[in-house]
Parts: C-alpha cells; structure tokens; sequence
C-alpha cells in the first residue's frame, strides 16, 4: 500500500525551541505539531497523562443535577434502575453505575435490552422493568439521547430520569415540532433533548473540550468521578479498567481524557483483580501478557460483543 505522508509547514527554528524544551526528537517534535500539539506542556501531557489532570466533571452541563438526585436517592433510601446497551460500551458503563451504587450502599438493579426482542436504546420496557421493582429513578447509559418516547412513559408514571450517552442528539430544526415526541421535549442549546431531570452528554457541551469525544463509559466514569469528589472512601481507580475497555471498544479517539483513561486503565486491566475480567483475560489466552488496546479488540472486546449478538448479554 502506497502512503502519502502530509507534513504541516512549520517554521524550522520552532521545531528546534519544541524539540529542547520537550526533551524529544525533532521529528516527534514535528509529528505533535501536525497533530496540534504546540507546546511544551502539551507535549507533556500527551506522552504522560496523569490521574491529577482529569478534567473536572462538574464543568459537563447537567451534572451537578443528576449528582444531586442521586444524592438524594442515596439519602432517601430508593431503588435505581440503570439501563445499558449489550455492547461493551454499554455493559462496562452499566457495571460503572452498578459498582458505584454499591460501594455507596444504593439499592440498584440493570436493565439490558435484548436485541431481538427490545432492539435497541432506552425503550418503555426499561420503564415497565423500573415499576416492577420500584425504582423511582433510572439513568440511562450510552443511550438515550433521543428516546423521547421512553422519556415520555417516565413522566407518565412518576418516574425521575438522568440520561447520560455520548451520541449525537438532534438538532432542534432536524425534528417534526408537531409530533408527539418533539412535544415531549425540551430545547437546549438549539439541542431537542428528552425531558429529564438531567442529560450528561459531552457533544451538548461546550466544543473542542477534553471529555467532547468521551465514550459512553468515559461519561458514566465521569459521573462516577462528581459522586466520589468529596468521598475520600473509595478512589475513582477503581474504574478505570472499565472505563478504558469501552473507550477502546468504541474507537474514540485516543486523545485528550480518552487518552489518560486508556493509558491509566490498561494498568488496572493488565494487573487487577477484577474477576470479570481476569476470567476474560484466561479464556482469550493473554493473562500474564503486556495488555495493549490492539490485543483487547481481537480477544476480550469480541467475546463481550457476541453474547449481546448470539442471547442476552
């Protein structure tokens, strides 16, 4: 295969003042300025992530309500219900969500749709599954972001709803005003957004931030990072290897917070305790192995993609 290489024009000098005061080569030098990484400081943060420099998650539009509703189901004593996809997206932003509210001692249960029977995203059969248990609040994971309808039947039967998902929301010109799902809507930002009491979604923030390209478990870690901002008795490493495996499953880009999460989770993935994963590791014949994204999307992430696509994931 022929390749073209395309080689941005910077000014030689420059390149030189990077190259000595980042302490790289010339040609990395040259490299990060093609990706837009200029300075010394950047070059820094890009080759050597840290946990210290996690982008405040309170700076997400949305968050400090859900953190507040959350709170006061922890407080109150309610049961939660949080709905997942059957991809691994969707399954580590659902164990996320599920071990939080554990280690703060929630009352919670899952609802992960069936392919075949529920299709897919946040439907009314997660609504009728919240009533059967009694759940007076469900938040939504990797989906959601256009589930007017589902929204609506909340609202209907009393049930609050926190909605977090990376996915493109509409437009507010892209859908039909008249039509019942717009009317069960709210507008934000131009946004047409489905009526809760919070919607976490990076791409309704502001653009060309850290978290714009997060995965829907990099924005179900960064819930889980506002919760336990002011706990000292649980650190947010606990998921990062969750965090890492769907940011790597999803193809986001590995840059800015992605690249922290995948850097710093791969860690946790390689040398953890985490029994799910440990089994996983076992069964695809890399326990013990240097872990690297590659290997993970020939071994472990298509196992956990199949049992959503053959049964019930």
């Amino acid at each position: 295969m022929h390749r073209r290489w395309l080689v941005n024009k910077t000014n030689p000098e420059y390149i030189k003042y990077l190259s000595r005061t980042a302490s790289v080569s010339p040609v990395l030098a040259q490299i990060l300025v093609n990706r837009g990484i200029k300075t010394a400081a950047e070059v820094q943060s890009f080759l050597n992530p840290r946990i210290s420099q996690l982008y405040d998650p309170f700076d997400i539009p949305g968050m400090s309500k859900a953190v507040e509703r959350i709170k006061i189901a922890s407080r109150e004593g309610e049961t939660v219900l949080t709905h997942g996809d059957y991809d691994v997206d969707g399954l580590t932003s659902t164990a996320i969500l599920l071990r939080l509210f554990e280690l703060l001692g929630m009352k919670s249960h899952y609802f992960i749709p069936n392919r075949m029977e529920h299709g897919y995203g946040f439907n009314p059969a997660s609504v009728k599954k919240a009533k059967e248990i009694g759940a007076s609040l469900i938040i939504t994971v990797d989906c959601g972001i256009t589930s007017f309808e589902a929204a609506s039947v909340c609202r209907k039967e009393k049930i609050d709803l926190i909605i977090t998902d990376h996915h493109e929301p509409l437009r507010n010109q892209q859908k039909d005003v008249g039509s019942p799902d717009a009317k069960a809507g709210i507008i934000s930002n131009d946004f047409l957004l489905p009526d809760a009491v919070a919607v976490i979604n990076p791409k309704i923030s502001n653009p060309c931030t850290p978290v714009e390209n997060l995965s829907g478990a990099g924005v179900a870690f960064k819930l889980a990072q506002a919760l336990l901002t002011h706990d000292s008795r649980f650190a947010i490493h606990d998921f990062l290897d969750l965090a890492a495996l769907g940011t790597i499953a999803d193809i986001v880009p590995i840059t800015a917070e992605n690249r922290l999460i995948v850097k710093e989770g791969l860690k946790f993935i390689e040398t953890g305790t985490r029994p799910s994963l440990k089994a996983l590791k076992r069964v695809s014949g890399i326990d013990g192995k240097s872990i690297t994204t590659g290997m993970l999307l020939f071994t472990v992430i298509p196992r956990m993609n199949a049992a959503g696509r053959i049964s019930d994931s």
